[in-house]
């Protein structure tokens, strides 16, 4: 029999999106697919094939935040940097395709807006992952994302999966100006919502991420183990699928 008590204190649920919530190879080529339909449509002209201007386009995105967040850099900044970095992609794209750009908007507003609308068409979560948080929703756990990508992605990709109205804040590290690439993310993100490191949970596909979390005074960690070629550290709990994560946080809170 499920048990579908209400938890009776603030739990917090941090979780990650790719490959944790949702599959992000496909959401990768879901999404690609849509702005390959949207952009034609937006930007007129051009020579060439959309789709190699995108993959090179984000490609080249990529690199960049490697370059500008990791250890040997600052992991501040990060919200300047998305919104020009928008901006930048979408121009790289418009390169590529031998196209000048001419639009009302800014490049990063089209390009903010040209994402929303495909994300939101676009669904990859795990099959598992409505009924999962929906659960966990009606048990009480206060669910926020904790993501490398910036809120508005997250924001249209949950729409996208049918899954936003199951959580609250969408970190996103445009909203503490902080990168997801070390310990500080998580002491920022648990410092606004005034969560209590020890009432706190993190869900993650990465085990480095975990790493940074416990850095950051969060015991509570759990594990999608995607990667079955490692086990599971001391102090960190395992699952397989998402289904067995209601149970887990049961255990956890002592419910």
């Amino acid at each position: 029999m499920v048990d579908n008590s209400i938890i009776s204190k603030d739990v917090f649920l941090f979780t990650d999106f790719d490959d944790t919530l949702s599959c992000q190879p496909d959401l990768t080529e879901e999404y690609i697919g849509e702005l390959c339909q949207l952009l034609p449509r937006e930007i007129a002209g051009g020579e060439g094939d959309w789709e190699r201007a995108v993959r090179i386009a984000l490609s080249n995105s990529l690199n960049r935040y490697k370059e500008r967040f990791n250890e040997n850099t600052s992991l501040s900044g990060y919200e300047t940097w998305i919104k020009e970095e928008r901006a930048r992609a979408l121009l790289d794209a418009c390169q590529v395709m031998n196209i000048s750009l001419k639009t009302s908007e800014t490049p990063s507003e089209l390009a903010s807006r040209l994402q929303f609308e495909a994300l939101t068409s676009c669904n990859a979560a795990f099959p598992e992952a409505h009924a999962t948080l929906q659960e966990l929703f009606e048990m009480g756990v206060r669910i926020q994302m904790a993501s490398s990508q910036e809120s508005e992605y997250l924001l249209a990709a949950l729409i996208g999966a049918g899954i936003e109205s199951f959580t609250e804040s969408k970190f996103g590290p445009d909203i503490v100006d902080c990168a997801k690439e070390g310990p500080e993310f998580y002491r920022r993100i648990t410092s606004v919502i005034g969560a209590n490191p020890r009432d706190s949970i993190v869900l993650d596909d990465q085990l480095r991420c975990l790493h940074w979390a416990k850095e950051a005074g969060i015991e509570n960690l759990i594990w999608l183990r995607n990667d079955t070629s490692n086990s599971a550290p001391e102090g960190v709990c395992a699952i397989r699928t998402l289904n067995e994560l209601p149970d887990i946080i049961r255990k956890m809170t002592n419910h």
